[in-house]
């Protein structure tokens, strides 16, 4: 029998109320700790008695808030995704209200001043330092104008919920179009069975998720299929998400102005390893070489669709034109492109690496690189509980001659279903 792992799994049978009881509970824990933060004297206040406790609760916050946040994306149960999603909006928001606090920023700034603060502290400890203080000002603090500062403070907590909003849409979409099974020609087997499972009157009705998408895009003979597929996927949820997409955009940009930059992109400049001009410097940089890449396979491209338009049906052909390649002909011919170059049909081939069967032959080679070992507790331990019955849940340790500790949980939902984030499973 495999080793029982010392700490609980994170996942357990969550509801919309229990969610809401542990969205209350951090923000509360949140809120005391800063409380006490802010009563320190700041003639007083050392690294130890006033970052290292703020350090202490977000480490805390963060465990159980990303739970709720991926409760919210990956929840079979629409009231749960719901609930967690206001959930971590909740959170989110309560950790604004506290970065907008003068009193906190007084003694947390008095710190990041002392000269023993730069000596004696450790590099990542200084960090964290160096990211609050650049949280404080992206919120407001310290500037003069506090109508400026209440104005940034309200921006920022409306991102919160424009945010949710707009992912909550995206992960409950379930838009596609209607296609005859002639329109599908060129999709591999695999692909026509799994759509076939929702037929009207001889049509196939053929969703946006990532999985049919890339056969689609890649695979669809039909030019003007492809064409409108990829069209009507581009335009998905434009009445509902777009005029979301313009508010961030507006809320985003008039922050940044008020902070004292020209724009949002600006603003983030303190949070990457390259400023703006250094990444502009170094694109310009290798610019040249890659354009000349770029038009080389475009051309290669392009020749491909020549020959192919030719061959066509003329039903299928693309009438605007034989060498250009659309947004909607890219994946389709690079596709064939690689079959081409490699004299294999990479569909065929995928057939043999089921997940099934890759899965295990993954963890090997992750075992014998780093030392790890893989029990899939789904397996041995029935009472570890997940949010889907194709969950797996798995418990990772050091191998024995590395220490043999436990190194923590991970959980793999490989298939894709409604309400679910997307992605290429």
């Amino acid at each position: 029998m495999p080793p029982e792992p010392p700490q609980p799994a994170p996942f357990v049978d969550y509801t919309p109320v229990s969610l809401k009881t542990t969205a209350n509970r951090l923000i509360d824990s949140l809120g005391k700790v800063w409380d006490q933060v802010a009563l320190i004297p700041v003639s007083e206040a050392t690294f130890e008695n006033t970052v290292q406790p703020l350090i202490d609760e977000e480490n805390q916050r963060l465990t159980e808030s990303r739970v709720l946040y991926f409760l919210s994306s990956a929840s079979t149960s629409k009231e749960v995704r719901v609930a967690a999603k206001d959930a971590s909006t909740s959170v989110s928001q309560a950790t604004i209200q506290q970065l907008t606090r003068e009193d906190v920023f007084r003694v947390v700034s008095a710190v990041s001043r002392r000269p023993e603060t730069r000596q004696g502290v450790p590099s990542e400890s200084q960090l964290y330092l160096k990211k609050i203080m650049h949280d404080f000002k992206m919120n407001g603090l310290g500037l003069e104008d506090a109508e400026a500062r209440e104005r940034i403070k309200r921006n920022n907590l409306r991102l919160v919920e424009v945010l949710k909003e707009y992912m909550m849409n995206l992960n409950a979409d379930a838009s596609g179009i209607w296609l005859s099974l002639d329109e599908l020609e060129g999709l591999p087997p695999n692909a026509i069975e799994r759509i076939k499972d929702m037929e009207k009157d001889g049509k196939y009705w053929v969703n946006f998720k990532t999985p049919n998408r890339v056969a689609m895009l890649n695979n669809a003979k039909n030019a003007a299929v492809r064409r409108r597929y990829y069209t009507a996927w581009d335009n998905r949820l434009k009445g509902a998400n777009g005029p979301l997409l313009t508010e961030m955009l507006q809320l985003r940009h008039d922050s940044a102005k008020m902070l004292g930059f020209d724009n949002f992109a600006e603003s983030r400049d303190a949070e990457r390893m390259l400023s703006a001009a250094e990444a502009s410097s170094l694109l310009s940089g290798i610019s040249g070489q890659l354009l000349e890449l770029g038009r080389q396979e475009l051309s290669q491209l392009a020749s491909l669709k020549e020959s192919d338009v030719v061959s066509l049906q003329e039903e299928l052909r693309d009438k605007s034109s034989k060498n250009a390649i659309f947004r909607w002909d890219f994946s389709y011919y690079k596709r064939m492109a690689k079959d081409c170059g490699s004299k294999l049909d990479s569909d065929k081939v995928s057939q043999y690496f089921s997940f099934q069967l890759v899965l295990p032959k993954l963890f090997q080679v992750f075992s014998l690189l780093f030392g790890l070992r893989f029990v899939i507790l789904s397996e041995t331990h029935k009472s570890v509980k997940t949010w889907h019955p194709h969950v797996m849940a798995i418990a990772v340790w050091d191998e024995a001659n590395e220490g043999g500790d436990f190194l923590g949980y991970l959980f793999i939902d490989p298939y894709p279903r409604e309400g679910k984030y997307g992605h290429v499973g």
